[in-house]
């Protein structure tokens, strides 16, 4: 194997590797941290139904406005012909997310049971 072909297998196989890692633990972060925000809830008098409102609704609407935002990000990324590897695809990807993380913060302010 030449040098030339594991550089570009690693470097390809690296992104892809890393965010599986990255999802997976952030995966079980959350876990944890929802069920012990719930047990807090539910301990400070929160009633349990009440609690449940915040379940599975709610974290479909982030996820598809996070989603949202990035795809977002693809389509101006494929629309403006920018380069795959270039620093503005990166800046609007994140600028993408991020303003979608913003926007999620905003409806869950305004619209939490």
């Amino acid at each position: 194997m030449s040098s030339a072909t594991f550089d570009f297998w690693f470097f390809s196989m690296l992104i892809p590797v890393t965010s599986i890692i990255f999802a997976g633990a952030a995966l079980i972060i959350w876990i944890v941290m929802s069920q012990r925000t719930k047990r807090q809830a539910i301990a400070a008098g929160m009633d349990a139904a009440a609690y449940r409102g915040l379940g599975p609704r709610w974290v479909g609407l982030q996820i598809g406005v996070f989603l949202s935002g990035l795809g977002l990000a693809f389509i101006l990324i494929t629309l403006f012909n920018i380069k795959d590897d270039s620093d503005l695809a990166w800046a609007l990807i994140l600028l993408g997310c991020g303003g979608a993380l913003v926007l999620n913060h905003v409806l869950l302010r305004r619209f939490k049971p």
